[in-house]
């Protein structure tokens, strides 16, 4: 395979749709009190989600076959929580910025089954404390319930790297438990 061909191997797209009748555009950004019980698992909303989110993976593993490198590694999955709360206070009304949790859920389940070293990590946003947006948006519970490690990404050491062509930030990379995470 030459470099051109491996290059259009990685660059793979899989769209799905969900089941007609189904609309997960609305405002959800924290998981509700029943998180983890067999009537939350029944919802129609996360056996969707679930399924979806294990046939796309599956699909893009199938041309990628990124799975086979994560045996005995450690998977690092970084949710976006800019902000979980509304009405922070600000001029305008807010509306939270976030990951949904139950497709982090998912893909937490999903990624679960090929490593049992599997870490949760963020930084939020707009100055809100990360554990505090961890407990809000019951990514604790989530990470609690899945056997994962929950990692505020402020309260790690950092390492600076000089990218001279960088306009704004230069590079920082938190060392997680004193393991550097490289740029890919």
């Amino acid at each position: 395979m030459n470099k051109t061909q491996m290059t259009k191997e990685k660059s793979v797209v899989v769209i799905s749709q969900m089941p007609e009748g189904l609309d997960l555009r609305q405002d959800y950004v924290a998981l509700p009190h029943d998180y983890g019980s067999p009537a939350y698992f029944a919802r129609p909303d996360i056996q969707a989600i679930n399924r979806l989110v294990e046939e796309n993976l599956s699909a893009l593993d199938e041309r990628l076959g990124f799975t086979q490198h994560l045996t005995s590694k450690r998977v690092i999955l970084k949710p976006n929580l800019v902000t979980v709360y509304h009405q922070m206070g600000t001029v305008e009304a807010d509306y939270p910025e976030t990951t949904d949790p139950r497709l982090l859920d998912a893909v937490v389940t999903y990624f679960k089954c090929f490593t049992d070293s599997l870490a949760i990590v963020e930084s939020s946003g707009r100055g809100m404390p990360t554990r505090g947006s961890f407990a809000v948006s019951g990514i604790d519970r989530l990470a609690r319930y899945r056997g994962a490690e929950l990692i505020a990404l402020e309260e790690q050491s950092v390492r600076r790297y000089l990218l001279p062509k960088a306009g704004v930030q230069k590079m920082i990379l938190p060392n997680i438990d004193g393991t550097t995470v490289e740029p890919m």
